[in-house]
């Protein structure tokens, strides 16, 4: 899973959008394009090739890591703003009131 800090996902954006542009990526350019410190951006491009979501060697994304760079930033989080059971359809066929039932409003 990739850590909480937003560096990782720097990183990511970066090969992603030097891979769709056309650019050769390389571990030189990355370094040019993330706003971090050069040792902080190398630890992180080799912890990303040690979890899978890149390829260092050939400076590309795997799957993972191309789902990790384009998905919105809650979902690649695994954050959720409510529970599950309080999710939007379960809240919707929860009743109002509990007396309130459909047979009577519908007599």
């Amino acid at each position: 899973m990739l850590p909480a800090s937003t560096l990782p996902r720097m990183v990511l954006r970066a090969v992603y959008a030097l891979t769709e542009s056309g650019s050769p990526a390389s571990l030189r350019t990355i370094l040019a394009i993330v706003p971090a410190p050069a040792p902080k951006v190398v630890a992180t491009v080799r912890a990303l090739d040690a979890e899978g979501y890149l390829d260092a060697n050939r400076m590309r994304l795997t799957m993972r890591g191309l789902a990790a760079a384009c998905a919105p930033r809650m979902v690649a989080a695994d954050r959720r703003k409510a529970p599950r059971d309080r999710h939007w359809a379960g809240a919707i066929s929860e009743p109002a009131k509990p007396g309130l039932r459909k047979a009577a409003i519908v007599a």
